[in-house]
């Protein structure tokens, strides 16, 4: 016999299996044929045989040809098929040593290969067509295209015009559709397809890979609307946006840009951003025609299909607002003319024409007398001569110029007198050194008691010897009514009818202060004078003021704890953020802020425990109270019950900085140090704790196992059940070949021996059932073979092999069927579904031979005999 090379393991299995269950091989020269189903391409819907030229049929993938000999696959469908109607081309690989051959893909499911002379390898690639079934809903004048694509990028099919409603590409291949018009009539298409619908403005819609038995498509074609929007100004709109959006339906609004494909009759609003409404005129126009609305939004319900072309025209306008100040007489006024027009502006805020000019005149009553003489300052935008703000005139009236930017020009008039100006200069300690006090107005002194105008700012300064002083300017004309500073020199605005200045001058002493970073890094701290709110900025202050230190948390809502202290020694505790103190002495004041975090604690399970949660110092917490950041907290957790087994968790972001400890019901969570927010869980397993076994010598335990259920679902020992509720314990795996005994120890049912099934109701507490086993093994030597059992008669089939080798039990039938394994008494001991081909099933090991009677669902019965080796 020629000797053969095996390409593989499961060849050499196969030639294994061959050589036990067939007559010897003749001497002449035989090749292996393997073959397959790519499983790429099914899903095991598609089984192949051979047929020999013997019109032998072969399953399970292995055949022996004769040299020179041929052999014929076949692809069928199996019995399991999910759609029998499915149709399907294959495609064929053969391999035959290092040359490899591809049968092209075709509806025949028969391929024949001829003269073997060497091994063969075949492969099938089956696919299936998929039915395409195509919907639309079209205008009159459109039409549809179809193409389908192979994997391999070439087109197999391509339909125009009316698309037919199955249309049946290969599985795996890609299809494109479009649909086509002659004319420019912007549309909408919405693509139904399986688990979406969109829709979208382009015509053409693909399928990558396309799978299954029907794929479903639907292409609604609708007319689009647009809405081609626009600003158009003399420049004066540069740097304005147009926003658009649009809603069906009283639907969410969606943002659009211009000439956005869109849905018809839906609404459109559009706004302007960057325009002020008060100086600029809105314009609109729709499809050419001026629309009723000058706002900087439009709203256009019902937009139709089609384009709807939309302009805003910006133009900017001047507004001249004029208004008195200082003192003048209730009765007088400011009256604004439009220079180019001539017409009178009533009120602050009417608009002049763009390219116009206004003059601005006060006016007095007929007849009125001034006790003083009046000075008048012109005062904000617009004022000539050009980029100045202040315009000083003894005249009441004001020429300004057309303003083009489109902002208000904000005139403003004071109407001043003379004022008298009085100092004076006193001293808050003994033996401070003289000093003087001068004040000038424009640049010249002026004497103690002088007049000036009161729109005229005064300028104070301090003559002192050398030495660093600090200086508090009080009296009428001072804004706020008083100035604390570290600098002889002091300008008053005057704007009053007279001025009234005293300075106090005071030694200083250095003030310090700063926020120590302990807890939190970035609070802020800051001082002033609590008379007068003055910032205190330079480190040192007048002796003997009051100063008030505030601190800024990081963290606005937040709570906070402030500890101040002074040198070194406290002075305040408390949750107010401020501090006030009488500088009599050099100050170093410091404060370190220390968060309060809240602290939440919950549990989950039947058996709630009773908290108990303190800081170490004692403090009891309640749940959603407070603690100090860096506090340690201790959490207990207590059950009342002493007979349930607890099983449980702390769950929360601090536990991981925790320390965990247990008694059987108890539980202690420590915190050493608190840096956030507590939010814990504890999670509560509580219950009843039941354990169970087997017992007994080795042989009789082989084979057995214990299964415990409660709920209907399994449980293993040592598992934590609910109170009160029932557990089922069944033994299973028992050899008829025993007499078994039973015996339930360790619980209160009596009638539980001698059975393999044991039902405890309502376990309570810790249960613990031992099941022991005894058996006894029964001898049934073979001395006769047993005759077939009633009913089963022998038949013969001789393509049918049965044997057993080391306790297994070989079937080698071509067809897929089910095998029933009897003894000799007629007693059923397995049960199996078996592929075509070769199958392997275990056969139970004893110490005696026995018999099997073996039959197959397609007819063949057979008798085995088995040694106890």
């Amino acid at each position: 016999m020629k000797t053969k090379t095996f390409y593989s393991a499961k060849a050499a299995l196969m030639a294994m299996l061959l050589s036990l269950c067939f007559v010897a091989a003749s001497a002449q020269t035989t090749h292996l044929v393997t073959f397959n189903v790519d499983p790429n391409y099914t899903d095991g819907d598609i089984t192949l045989k051979a047929i020999t030229t013997s019109q032998d049929t072969i399953y399970g993938g292995v055949v022996y040809v004769n040299d020179g000999g041929s052999i014929t696959l076949v692809a069928e469908k199996t019995e399991s098929h999910p759609n029998p109607a499915r149709t399907y081309m294959y495609a064929w690989t053969e391999e035959r040593g290092t040359s490899r051959l591809i049968h092209p893909s075709t509806d025949i499911e028969t391929l024949t290969i001829s003269a073997i002379t060497n091994d063969v390898n075949i492969t099938c690639s089956p696919s299936y067509n998929t039915v395409i079934q195509f919907t639309r809903d079209f205008p009159t004048g459109l039409g549809a295209t179809v193409r389908t694509i192979k994997p391999d990028g070439t087109f197999i099919d391509e339909t125009s015009g009316s698309i037919p409603s199955f249309h049946r590409p290969p599985n795996n291949s890609d299809i494109e559709l479009t649909v086509t018009s002659s004319g420019t009539t912007p549309y909408l298409y919405t693509w139904e397809v399986p688990d979406s619908t969109f829709t979208t403005r382009d015509n053409k819609f693909s399928i990558e890979k396309i799978t299954g038995d029907t794929v479903k498509i639907k292409c609604t074609v609708d007319s689009a609307a647009i809405a081609s929007f626009e600003i158009k100004g003399s420049g004066f709109h540069e740097g304005m946006i147009m926003n658009a959006d649009y809603f069906l339906n009283d639907s969410t609004m969606v943002p659009i840009q211009s000439n956005d494909y869109l849905k018809p009759h839906g609404s459109l609003i559009l706004t302007l951003s960057g325009a002020e409404n008060d100086s600029v005129l809105f314009e609109w126009s729709v499809r050419g025609i001026a629309a009723n609305e000058t706002t900087n939004g439009i709203q256009i319900d019902n937009l139709p299909a089609g384009n709807t072309p939309i302009t805003c025209t910006v133009t900017p306008y001047s507004t001249v607002i004029a208004k008195l100040a200082g003192t003048p007489p209730s009765n007088w006024r400011l009256e604004v003319t439009d220079t180019v027009s001539g017409r009178i502006i009533d009120g602050d805020d009417l608009v002049s024409p763009l390219a116009g000019a206004a003059q601005v005149t006060l006016i007095r009553p007929d007849g009125a007398t001034e006790q003083r003489t009046p000075h008048y300052i012109w005062t904000g935008d617009g004022i000539l001569p050009d980029g100045l703000r202040d315009f000083r005139s003894e005249t009441d009236t004001l020429q300004i110029l057309g303003r083009r930017t489109g902002k208000p020009a904000e005139i403003v008039c004071y109407v001043a007198y003379t004022s008298k100006v009085k100092y004076k200069i006193v001293y808050d300690e003994d033996n401070l050194p003289p000093f003087g006090i001068h004040a000038k107005c424009k640049g010249q002194n002026i004497l103690n008691g002088a007049e000036v105008s009161e729109y005229d700012a005064i300028d104070f300064s301090v003559i002192h010897p050398e030495g660093d002083y600090y200086y508090i300017w009080t009296g009428r004309g001072i804004p706020g009514g008083r100035v604390a500073t570290d600098t002889a020199y002091y300008q008053m605005p005057t704007r009053v009818d007279s001025a009234d200045v005293t300075c106090t001058v005071h030694s200083f002493l250095p003030v310090r202060f700063q926020f120590e970073d302990k807890y939190i890094s970035d609070a802020q701290i800051t001082a002033r004078y609590k008379e007068g709110n003055d910032t205190i900025q330079t480190g040192k202050s007048a002796k003997d003021e009051e100063i008030v230190f505030s601190v800024t948390p990081p963290k606005a809502g937040g709570h906070y704890q402030y500890t101040w202290t002074n040198k070194g020694d406290s002075l305040l505790v408390s949750d107010d953020s401020t501090l006030t103190v009488k500088n009599e002495d050099t100050l170093d004041i410091k404060c370190v802020v220390r968060p309060y975090y809240q602290v939440k604690y919950f549990s989950f399970g039947l058996y709630p425990p009773t908290f108990d949660v303190s800081t170490t110092n004692g403090n009891l917490i309640a749940n959603n109270d407070e603690v100090l950041q860096g506090d340690t907290l201790v959490f207990k957790a207590e059950f009342e019950r002493t007979d349930l087994y607890i099983d449980s968790k702390w769950e929360g972001h601090e536990v991981h900085n925790g320390r965990v400890s247990s008694t059987d019901n108890t539980s202690t969570l420590i915190i050493d140090s608190v840096a956030a927010d507590v939010d814990l869980k504890y999670i509560i397993n509580a219950g009843c704790k039941v354990k169970f076994n087997l017992a007994g010598d080795t042989a009789s335990l082989k084979g057995l196992n214990l299964i415990a259920t409660y709920n209907n679902e399994p449980i293993d020992s040592g598992a934590i059940i609910t109170p009160g509720q029932n557990i089922t314990l069944t033994v299973t795996g028992m050899d008829e070949k025993k007499n078994y005994q039973y015996i339930w120890a360790g619980t209160e049912i009596s009638n539980a021996a001698d059975t393999s099934i044991l039902v405890l109701p309502a376990v309570e507490g810790e249960r613990i059932i031992v099941c022991t086993v005894t058996a006894t093994i029964i001898e049934d030597p073979i001395d006769t073979v047993p005759e077939y059992p009633a009913g089963i008669l022998p038949t013969d089939a001789p393509n049918v092999k049965v044997y057993a080798y080391r306790h297994n039990l070989y079937v080698n039938s071509p067809e897929e069927e089910e095998v029933t394994v009897y003894s000799t008494a007629g007693t059923m001991l397995n049960k199996f579904k078996k592929p075509a081909g070769v199958s392997t099933n275990a056969i139970a090991s004893t110490n005696s031979a026995q018999v099997l009677v073996v039959k197959g669902s397609s007819g063949w019965v057979r008798k085995l005999i088995i040694g106890n080796k």
